[in-house]
């Protein structure tokens, strides 16, 4: 099994933009160069984003997607008449990041991670994740997450996906409804609704999520 952290974070150095392909054609270069066939990816988040953009091209060593709370498009969730191409590093919002102090910043990363995890535990982790990571890398990733848009592209996966989603804070009628939309074109998938869980749900029903990942392996 190999893990992957991206650049930017986890202690990793960073990269330059564009960031987000970048780290696709180091992992295509990576499979590539060990020879992989049939490979299994499971995806966090981004990391879901991310998986389900490396098969998309129709032509690829993977055999099956494992996708944990994660999007075809993240920018159509979450901004109405979504475009891609008006997803630019140069905005207000990134600016306002940038160069927001310290103790802003750490207040912002705390109410963020409570958000992400109900886990009360481990909330200080995932804030911490956050405040260790290089500025610029945070900054700049959730435009190219925002940026990507897979709903059409994912039609050529043709390995099963099985897709493990939260349903905290939304209501599971209103994520079942997302994952619909977003998921239409995609033509073999299983998904699993999870409740009293948030986007980290490997914290919050830690037991429950390893016994699903052994099955799925």
């Amino acid at each position: 099994m190999q893990r992957f952290t991206f650049a930017g974070f986890g202690g990793v150095p960073p990269i330059e933009k564009p960031w987000l392909p970048k780290i696709k054609e180091d992992i295509e270069v990576y499979v590539a160069a060990k020879e992989l066939k049939d490979a299994l990816i499971v995806g966090h988040s981004l990391g879901g984003a991310l998986a389900l953009w490396l098969p998309s091209d129709g032509n690829h060593p993977y055999k099956k997607l494992i996708i944990l709370d994660a999007l075809p498009s993240m920018g159509a969730l979450m901004m109405p008449n979504f475009k891609s191409e008006h997803m630019t590093y140069d905005s207000p919002f990134n600016k306002q990041l940038l160069a927001m102090e310290a103790e802003s910043f750490e207040k912002m990363a705390e109410q963020i991670a409570a958000g992400m995890v109900l886990n009360m535990d481990k909330q200080k982790t995932v804030k911490e994740w956050m405040l260790k990571a290089d500025k610029e890398t945070y900054v700049y990733y959730y435009t190219d997450l925002l940026k990507l848009d897979l709903r059409e592209d994912i039609a050529k996966i043709k390995i099963p996906v099985t897709i493990l989603a939260a349903t905290y804070p939304y209501g599971k009628e209103a994520v079942q409804y997302t994952y619909k939309s977003q998921d239409q074109k995609l033509s073999n998938y299983i998904i699993q609704f999870v409740d009293h869980a948030a986007h980290f749900i490997i914290y919050d029903h830690a037991d429950w999520f390893i016994t699903k990942i052994k099955k799925e392996l």
